[in-house]
């Protein structure tokens, strides 16, 4: 049995610690007004009906009706046996509020309880959506915010297919029949007046949302949206290898191909190319800064294929390339062999570290600790313009046959190309 309504009940707390005496109370005053409960509004033609759950002590229900926003002029709604009421003074396309507020008789005369405030609105006639528009949410997984008008106190569901709505624009469709086509649509709901907005994720392929409006003989059958999404591709990565480029991502299931764009050009894969290559090569791109990779699922039956997001990576700058000459003059036996390197380029290189190493052996050098520096020099080379280095001697403990090679110090900030093996080898 709970509290008693309407009566001023006193509540008081003591505390004490074990074996200690009792504190001074903290009391406090509360009386027990139970408002309206489980309240179910609904729209009807030319109607909107409502009932409730009271307590049973309650002496009378009042409900008051504003149009439009809560807190406008109001009327007052007769109310059947304190648990419902039919408002049949509403006109189609208006949104109502309605306050509900339970009242108890005691000793001091009325008291009222906190005001239970719903909105409803009449059904009007069921009418196609005329229009749906679909657009592809940005973030993890598939999603699509599907857009539509629709009336005031309408109700609207979407249900979506893989295959094609078998009723035609504005056919009205038993509910039970409606209940066999595929699925309907739950997701996050947002409603502005006629504005409604649904976000919802969907699988990845093509999709057919299909609006239908409820009305008391079916749904009408509205204006569909088609929906192809496919799941994007995951960790692009792009490697250059001077003037070429090898792409690499993972694939999506169910995805067989992707298209890779770049500035100038593009290319469509298969996954099969995929494995063959080792990812997806691009040749000749010395300027290619970002590339665009998108997944694509071919259309079954002749349709139209769904393609993904495109999701972008970029590719660092290919270095500027640098060549080089060597010049020898002299003898060892005869006052020592001498070498002179000089360096062009076709643009500008700003500051690197030029290296001339000489080796023995019938081997070439492949990195700067591969034989004896004879030369280090900080240099910028202008575009077109050669720059000679100071000649050096080769130390006459060199025997044939030895190498004269130049290299980059890291970090490099250019390509370098070697002369031609006649100027790099001594034998």
């Amino acid at each position: 049995m709970g509290p008693p309504v309407g009566r001023a009940l006193h509540y008081s707390v003591f505390a004490r610690a074990k074996g200690g005496r009792w504190s001074r109370p903290a009391s406090a005053d509360v009386r027990v007004v139970p408002p309206v409960s489980d309240v179910v509004i609904e729209g009807g033609e030319k109607a909107v009906t409502a009932h409730w759950r009271a307590h049973p002590d309650v002496a009378a229900v009042e409900v008051t009706r504003t149009t439009g926003g809560a807190g406008g002029p109001s009327e007052t709604i007769a109310v059947e046996h304190n648990r419902a009421f039919g408002d049949l003074a509403v006109g189609d396309g208006v949104r109502y509020h309605y306050t509900i507020i339970a009242c108890y008789l005691t000793a001091t005369g009325v008291l009222r309880s906190e005001a239970v405030v719903v909105r409803g609105a009449t059904r009007p006639e069921a009418r196609p959506v005329t229009k749906l528009t679909a657009s592809a949410v940005d973030g993890p997984g598939l999603a699509v915010k599907l857009s539509w008008r629709q009336r005031t106190g309408s109700e609207v569901v979407v249900r979506r297919s893989p295959r094609p709505c078998p009723w035609d624009y504005g056919q009205t469709v038993e509910l039970a029949e409606l209940a066999r086509y595929g699925v309907e649509l739950h997701g996050a709901l947002i409603e502005k007046g006629e504005s409604v907005t649904l976000t919802v994720a969907v699988p990845s392929g093509r999709s057919y949302c299909v609006p239908f409006t409820i009305g008391p003989k079916g749904a009408v059958r509205g204006q569909d949206a088609i929906v192809d999404l496919t799941e994007p591709v995951r960790h692009v990565q792009a490697q250059r290898f001077g003037d070429d480029v090898r792409i690499t991502w993972t694939w999506p299931d169910e995805v067989s191909a992707a298209e890779v764009v770049w500035d100038g050009g593009r290319r469509r894969i298969t996954r099969q190319q995929y494995r063959e290559e080792g990812g997806c090569q691009i040749h000749g791109v010395p300027r290619v800064t970002r590339v665009d990779v998108g997944a694509v699922v071919p259309g079954a039956h002749g349709e139209s294929e769904s393609r993904s997001a495109p999701i972008s990576v970029e590719v660092e700058q290919r270095p500027p390339r640098l060549a080089y000459q060597i010049r020898r003059r002299g003898h060892r036996l005869v006052g020592g062999v001498k070498c002179t390197v000089t360096v062009t380029g076709v643009e500008v290189v700003g500051e690197v570290t030029l290296l001339l190493v000489a080796a023995a052996g019938a081997v070439m050098p492949q990195k700067p600790d591969g034989g004896l520096e004879l030369l280090r020099t900080s240099i910028t080379v202008a575009a077109g313009v050669p720059t000679v280095l100071p000649e050096v001697e080769v130390p006459s403990v060199m025997r044939k046959p030895y190498w004269l090679r130049c290299f980059i110090a890291e970090p490099a900030g250019a390509l370098l190309t070697d002369p031609p093996v006649s100027q790099l080898k001594v034998s």
